[in-house]
């Protein structure tokens, strides 16, 4: 297949070319970078991601593949840390077309023009991560020949809504103690490893009360954004806080609190 080139554009002026990969088509959001050696299957579906370019500064991405779809015991999906792929982009330095792995069933490249994102390769991950520790993260968007879109800022819409689940969940009825969870896109894993040390998780949309599933414990989990979008969130964690049962965020939930 023939394959012409695209490039990243950051806000700032700055620009890097590299070749396509997945299903590409113009796009824009926030750039961010991760410097994990491995991992990109979690972080790609990882909902604190939403809305994001993601720039991997590992040198070789994707020799392991992409696991299978599938749900665990709980009904989690048990691969994935989400139900489906949530970046806006991702951009590697080198792009293994080749995966060896016993629990792979596709290609990273597969994989993103299934879900319809788009990837940048052949680029210097490194420098452009040192100037986004510089400089910060900033808007970008990833373009081609085909035609451009726009500079956005995600954290200006209501990321939440995109990747929370709706509506209460419960993961291990029955089985110990209620954690409610305050769901702005908590990651599937955080969900499990609640579950695992015997307690029932009721999954609480950010914007329902969680005091109202009269949990023993509140966890506020990640997520996406701004903290200042999640007021009836922060007013959850404040009722939680007020009463006398243990309340612990991790990451997005830590800001609430």
């Amino acid at each position: 297949m023939e394959s012409h080139g695209a490039t990243l554009e950051l806000q700032d002026g700055t620009s890097f070319s590299g070749e396509p990969f997945g299903a590409f088509a113009p796009i824009a959001g926030e750039v961010v970078f991760n410097t994990g050696m491995v991992g990109y299957v979690e972080s790609l579906t990882d909902p604190s991601y939403r809305g994001q370019i993601l720039v991997l500064t590992y040198p070789l991405v994707g020799n392991y593949g992409v696991p299978a779809d599938g749900l665990d015991d709980l009904g989690l999906p048990a691969n994935f840390e989400s139900d489906r792929i949530q970046v806006a982009g991702l951009v590697v330095a080198t792009l293994s077309r080749d995966y060896s792995h016993h629990s792979a069933v596709r290609s990273l490249d597969e994989w993103l023009r299934e879900g319809g994102v788009p990837g940048l390769t052949g680029v210097d991950t490194r420098h452009i991560t040192k100037r986004l520790r510089a400089r910060g993260v900033m808007p970008g968007r990833l373009v081609d020949g085909t035609g451009t879109v726009d500079f956005e800022d995600p954290n200006q819409r209501d990321l939440g809504s995109e990747v929370c689940a709706g509506e209460p969940c419960t993961y291990n009825e029955g089985a110990g103690p209620r954690v409610a969870v305050i769901d702005a896109g908590v990651k599937t894993s955080i969900l499990r490893s609640i579950a695992q040390r015997g307690f029932e998780v009721v999954r609480v949309p950010f914007d329902q009360d969680p005091m109202d599933v009269e949990p023993a414990a509140l966890v506020a989990g990640n997520g996406p954004g701004d903290p200042e979008m999640y007021p009836a969130a922060v007013e959850g964690m404040r009722a939680a806080l007020e009463s006398d049962i243990p309340v612990m965020g991790i990451c997005l939930g830590n800001q609430l609190m």
